[in-house]
């Protein structure tokens, strides 16, 4: 939410609000709602809406009685220690070290 408590534009590959998230691995997985609308909504009312219904197994937009089009779609995923990549290696997908054409090959790291 903003000051003023609308929802926010969320272009692709931009972090939501331009800040980035980081979750305790301790407290585990992270289940994250995520509202398509095609409107600005008034995220205060909709964000105790969203917590009542947080332990169901998935969110229901008619539920929140939103208004104009909308679609909801939840992610899981449990946090994991990033490791730093090594100076001078080449780091592929999912922080990989590539060699060659073989990502995580035998001579990785050395």
């Amino acid at each position: 939410m903003e000051g003023e408590n609308l929802s926010l534009d969320c272009p692709a590959s931009v972090p939501i609000g331009g800040v980035s998230y980081r979750f305790p691995i301790s407290e585990g997985p992270v289940r994250t709602y995520i509202l398509f609308s095609d409107r600005r909504l008034n995220a205060g009312s909709i964000a105790p809406q969203i917590v009542e219904k947080a332990g169901a197994p998935y969110l229901n937009v008619t539920d929140l009685r939103l208004p104009g089009r909308a679609n909801a779609e939840v992610l899981e995923f449990t946090p994991t220690v990033e490791r730093e990549p090594k100076v001078g290696t080449v780091v592929g997908r999912n922080r990989e070290l590539v060699v060659g054409d073989t990502p995580g090959g035998a001579d990785a790291g050395k």
